[in-house]
């Protein structure tokens, strides 16, 4: 059940192209389900070039972000 939700996810917040604010949170979400890096899961869904640096900055973040609230 949740591979559906975060698929519905990534379609609903990707329907108008792969700048929605929400997409590096879906991404997290489906690399943790499927135990995958940022790289791979981009690589499986083989999204245009020109896109990959943007995104793969974008798991920096959050990855960063997520350390910073560790006790």
């Amino acid at each position: 059940m949740q591979n559906v939700k975060l698929a519905v996810n990534l379609a609903r917040h990707s329907v108008n192209g792969w700048t929605d604010a929400a997409i590096p949170d879906d991404f997290a979400a489906i690399e943790n389900l499927l135990n995958v890096s940022r790289e791979t899961l981009l690589s499986r869904l083989q999204l245009p070039p020109e896109l990959l640096p943007r995104l793969v900055r974008a798991e920096r973040r959050i990855s960063r972000a997520s350390a910073s609230r560790l006790p």
